[in-house]
């Protein structure tokens, strides 16, 4: 869990980069006629910067930004599982949204259960072959999101950092070819420690990624929603619209104060889910 009420001032990694959010902007046609799938797969208010500096904002060191991953590239499941590390799967996606079943995991140590990297994976012909998203700047990265659309074969997925320590960067992953291919590109955050909150993408290419700040970490850069805007289907973002929340969210209620904690009752809440 990331700390969010966490505030470094000396950490200025976090600030607000100006201007526009660039991302590369070739597409898949070249990469995807390139491809084979494998198995039944194998079918606010700110000043514009310079290029330059815009570039220096948008690909800190050790970001993922502009790779490629191809699932052609995946192997057996089995390797990625050691006596120190194995895969669990989070998330499905499938027709007709793509052509077969994807999906999405991590990569998670046996010791203690963190986060070593994200993986998409597959089963052709009744085995399983995974793609390890293996960039430095993706350790300790999982999956926040993924969807599929706006048009048919086209996939978005959203990773952050799992660790304690946040990561500057939200990174997008985005197929427009069933996900034979997978371009990855970075959206820097408000603060280091701001967290994803929602994606929503139109068929006109109009599109949102908002990340959420709780607790001011400048004056200028407060609590609140940071949306990032798209017109031409994630190309490039522009820089956040803003809008404050001055909500306290509620606290979990632990279990030493639950009613019935001291007479060894099963609460309803778990007996509706089998537990």
């Amino acid at each position: 869990m990331k700390n969010p009420g966490l505030k470094d001032p000396a950490c200025e990694r976090g600030k607000i980069k100006e201007g526009l959010i660039v991302m590369p902007s070739r597409t898949f046609a070249a990469i995807a006629s390139a491809s084979l799938f494998v198995g039944c797969m194998l079918p606010g208010g700110c000043n514009t910067p310079s290029a330059a500096a815009r570039q220096a904002a948008t690909q800190p060191a050790e970001s993922p930004q502009g790779l490629v991953y191809r699932m052609s590239d995946a192997q057996p499941l089995e390797k990625l599982e050691t006596t120190e590390q194995d895969a669990e799967m989070l998330d499905r996606l499938g027709p007709p949204l793509t052509p077969t079943k994807l999906y999405f995991g991590e990569v998670r140590s046996r010791d203690d259960d963190t986060v070593l990297g994200p993986l998409i994976a597959m089963k052709a012909g009744g085995a399983w072959r995974a793609l390890r998203l293996d960039a430095p700047g993706l350790k300790d990265f999982g999956w926040e999101y993924v969807g599929g659309g706006p048009v048919k074969n086209e996939v978005w997925g959203v990773l952050d950092c799992q660790d304690e320590d946040p990561a500057e960067n939200l990174v997008l992953a985005h197929s427009i070819d069933g996900g034979a291919t997978w371009l990855l590109s970075s959206i820097h955050k408000p603060a280091y420690y701001a967290t994803f909150n929602d994606f929503a993408m139109a068929r006109d290419g109009h599109g949102r990624v908002t990340i959420y700040l709780q607790g001011d970490y400048s004056p200028k850069i407060k609590t609140g929603y940071y949306n990032y805007r798209t017109t031409d289907d994630g190309k490039t973002w522009a820089a956040p619209d803003f809008d404050p929340d001055a909500m306290i969210p509620s606290d979990d209620v632990p279990e030493d104060e639950q009613p019935n904690s001291s007479k060894g009752i099963a609460k309803p809440a778990l007996l509706r889910h089998g537990t």
